[in-house]
């Protein structure tokens, strides 16, 4: 060996989003001049460093180098003990590289965020909707839920009651509301409730609040409707009671009339059976051609591979349909989900499905028919894009403007991207644009966000 080398110290701790740092001590052992090549082995590498990358050491002498970590606040490094290496390589003998190891433990942090999905629930028995939690922290955590009516009769559970994700990746949970009394008849009530979500460890625990929108099961209008039609009903019973036709009838003096004036009966002959008529077919083709020719019969237009158009509404929460934002009609536009908009920004919440022969189909806009369903590759958003017309009807489009529908066990659709193979799916919040994200199976929590159906209107 012709050099010597120790870590001082050889083990250290940092916590994310600092510096720690460690010495290496080298020494030329061997009777030349040597330059030495230093890099960081092991799983730090990716956030450590070393200064100065290269020494170089007369015969007998020594010099440091300083190993720096500085591992980023994020999911991405996980809290614990890791080793590490300083590979050391001699210019001159490269043979006689050598290895310096040590520890270092990254120390722990918490943090979450959490968030109702949606705000703002409908349901006439009961509401339902989801608590998200992303574990912005570098170790696993444990969140816990409970939920509280302000006020209100009525009870807010989650299922389950607590959720581990790890880190860097999202739990979920469903939030129930159940009411202790049915709203059969009155008006539309908002009920507010609040699910608490706390984790050892992280920051004060996060408090979402949402709103419970109950219509009554019979509304208003039926019950004017059902009245007058019963005030109807009424009248026309007391009118049919009250009316007196004043039907005679006359038929017994009719009859004794006719009867006086025909003669008696007398025996005669049995009627000649009358002619046969002639047949139609005979009529129409024997003897000579002269009935008319039967009408020959057309040949069936061709199927066109477009259906007609329908709305495509999303199972989750309180059931919205696909939208293009605001009914624009340019290249770009977000398509996000909505209630049901009446038309007033036109008819950007009907879809005309396209079919093709490799099993894909391509989704129009009725507010921009040359438009198709579109997934950005840097995003995953949806948007629409305008297409050549003769490629939306071959079917020769991009595979992130074509899809496939799944068919689900509940009788919904996903809708795969024949890009990615990831679906539709409907989590978003306010006027955010829907994603495209890994399938869930259909017994995942997360599947409804991923399920549609074709239907008309509510």
């Amino acid at each position: 060996m012709s050099m010597w080398s120790s870590l001082e110290p050889d083990a250290t701790s940092v916590e994310p989003g600092s510096n720690a740092n460690v010495r290496l001590r080298l020494r030329n052992t061997g009777d030349t001049v040597e330059e030495y090549r230093l890099t960081i082995a092991g799983e730090a590498s990716g956030w450590a460093r070393i200064e100065p990358q290269t020494l170089r050491l007369y015969p007998g002498a020594e010099d440091t180098a300083q190993i720096i970590f500085s591992p980023p606040r994020t999911p991405d490094v996980e809290a614990g003990p890791r080793p590490f290496g300083v590979r050391i390589v001699p210019q001159e003998h490269p043979h006689t590289a050598e290895v310096v190891e040590g520890r270092v433990t990254v120390g722990p942090f918490a943090q979450v965020h959490a968030e109702l999905v949606p705000r703002t629930v409908r349901g006439r028995f009961r509401g339902r909707g989801n608590v998200v939690v992303d574990n912005l922290g570098n170790r696993p955590l444990t969140a816990a839920f409970s939920g509280r009516n302000n006020g209100d009769t009525f009870t807010a559970e989650t299922v389950p009651a607590a959720v581990q994700p790890a880190p860097g990746r999202a739990g979920f949970a469903e939030v129930e509301l159940r009411p202790e009394r049915v709203n059969w008849f009155g008006s539309v009530k908002q009920h507010s409730f609040t699910i608490t979500v706390g984790a050892p460890g992280s920051e004060q625990p996060g408090e979402l609040t949402g709103t419970w929108i109950q219509p009554p099961v019979v509304p208003r209008w039926a019950l004017s409707l059902v009245a007058a039609l019963v005030a109807v009903a009424v009248v026309l019973v007391a009118l049919w009671f009250r009316h007196d036709p004043g039907v005679t009838s006359q038929a017994t003096e009719k009859a004794a009339a006719v009867a006086s004036a025909l003669p008696s009966p007398s025996l005669s002959a049995a009627p000649s059976p009358s002619p046969q008529a002639p047949s139609p077919s005979a009529s129409a083709g024997g003897g000579g051609g002269g009935g008319q020719p039967a009408p020959s019969k057309k040949a069936p237009a061709p199927k066109s591979n477009a259906d007609a158009p329908r709305t495509l509404r999303s199972q989750a929460n309180s059931l919205p349909f696909l939208d293009v934002f605001q009914g624009r009609p340019d290249d770009g536009t977000k398509v996000t989900t909505a209630g049901w908009s009446a038309e007033t920004t036109g008819k950007n919440q009907w879809w005309t499905v396209r079919h093709y022969d490799d099993g894909t189909v391509a989704l129009s806009p009725g507010n921009a028919p040359n438009s198709v369903l579109n997934s950005k590759k840097e995003d995953d958003t949806v948007q629409i894009w305008s297409v050549d017309p003769e490629e939306l009807r071959k079917g020769t489009l991009p595979t992130n403007e074509r899809w496939k529908l799944v068919k689900q066990p509940d009788g919904s659709v996903q809708i795969v991207s024949a890009e990615n193979g990831k679906c539709l799916t409907d989590m978003t919040t306010g006027d955010a644009p829907v994603k495209v994200l890994g399938c869930a199976p259909f017994n995942d929590n997360n599947h409804v966000f991923m399920n549609w159906k074709f239907g008309s209107t509510p």
